[in-house]
């Protein structure tokens, strides 16, 4: 049961990743709010896997993601940001789910708004370093908090709404 699992929650991560690249790359709220879909892959990988493999894993989904998007390195930086940060922030959240070895971190196992808090928590920490660093300038500071606020929001409703479709009971792991 355990592999069938595995290999439903690889095969839904590289759903998302896809769906990031072909469909979601298109989507804006009027040039300001951007959907990084791709980062909610970031956010499932669970809690208790092994520190250097997450981090291996967030650099290149970044990569990944900056070579079709042409942005030498930003995902990248953001990606392993957000993955190293992730243990913090979980820890940091006062939580009464208990986790076992390999389970995702998804609304339905963590509870709504435990995952909005902690999803929003990395969202816009990630979606602040890349508008920041593809200014390239602290003149745009401003801009970019603002531009990570609505990408932040617009991602994570987007990521609820896939993760609800896509993990539909809370039986998946």
């Amino acid at each position: 049961m355990q592999n069938k699992n595995a290999i439903y929650n690889i095969a839904s991560a590289f759903f998302i990743v896809l769906l990031q690249i072909f469909v979601v790359r298109e989507l804006n709220l009027w040039g300001i709010g951007f959907c990084y879909l791709y980062a909610s892959v970031l956010l499932l990988i669970p809690i208790t896997f092994s520190k250097g493999y997450s981090l291996l894993i967030g650099f290149l989904l970044g990569l990944f993601i900056d070579i079709f998007y042409s942005t030498p390195g930003i995902n990248s930086f953001a990606s392993v940001l957000l993955v190293f940060l992730k243990p913090y922030v979980f820890k940091s959240i006062p939580t009464q789910a208990n986790f076992e070895e390999g389970d995702l971190i998804t609304p339905h196992n963590f509870g709504l708004i435990n995952f909005i808090v902690f999803g929003f928590i990395l969202l816009i920490i990630h979606h602040f370093f890349i508008f920041q660093l593809e200014a390239y300038s602290s003149e745009f500071i401003w801009s970019s908090m603002f531009k990570a606020l609505i990408s932040t929001l617009f991602t994570l409703t987007s990521s609820i709404i896939v993760f609800y479709l896509i993990f539909s009971t809370k039986s998946r792991r």
